[in-house]
């Protein structure tokens, strides 16, 4: 019996050290996010989207480490340091400053989504203005209440179209069917 007390009281001792843990990881993000100017919830969703806050996680089939998952096969340099989570931190910080998370990242921003396929695009989904009729490699832009997106046209047909696009569903890449008489589509972009 008293063995199963130590046990409770240990249980109990180590559930508010990774809710701590958590909420040290979390201040050290904000502050590393103020540090380099960046958007915190940037730098928050693209960690719950990698590891989930979890500092020493393994992904990738073991080649990503740490709580932005820094994948060591193409990134060897940082490998050494990748479960360390302020250098981690620091890492996903300078990457969304200087505008290169969508080489590294699964894209929580349907604008790094893409740039990661090739669309040649500044600002966020709002500055976007519609300047083009509906065609495959075209822009698609919505609002749904408050809420700018973009999304890559990849397939057109009679009544909808097809498109690929990241954070429709919070930091995932998606296909789906749209419809043209859909409320939300608020016009086509195309940077040529």
């Amino acid at each position: 019996m008293e063995n199963l007390l130590w046990i409770i009281a240990g249980l109990l001792f180590l559930l508010p050290i990774s809710v701590r843990a958590e909420d040290d990881l979390k201040l050290l993000a904000r502050n590393i996010a103020e540090e380099y100017d960046i958007d915190e919830q940037t730098l928050f969703n693209l960690v719950q989207n990698e590891s989930r806050w979890v500092p020493d996680a393994i992904g990738d089939g073991g080649t990503s480490y740490g709580l932005v998952q820094i994948n060591c096969k193409y990134l060897p340099l940082h490998c050494e340091n990748a479960n360390d989570p302020e250098f981690a931190l620091r890492f996903a910080a300078q990457t969304i400053k200087y505008d290169t998370a969508w080489k590294y990242f699964t894209s929580c921003s349907c604008i790094q989504g893409l740039k990661s396929w090739g669309v040649k695009v500044k600002g966020n989904a709002s500055n976007l203005i519609p300047n083009t009729a509906p065609f495959v490699g075209a822009v698609a832009l919505f609002r749904y209440g408050n809420v700018h997106h973009a999304a890559l046209i990849t397939a057109i047909y009679a009544d909808h179209f097809v498109v690929k696009e990241t954070n429709y569903s919070p930091c995932a890449k998606t296909i789906r069917k749209v419809d043209f008489d859909d409320p939300r589509i608020t016009g086509y972009w195309t940077n040529k």
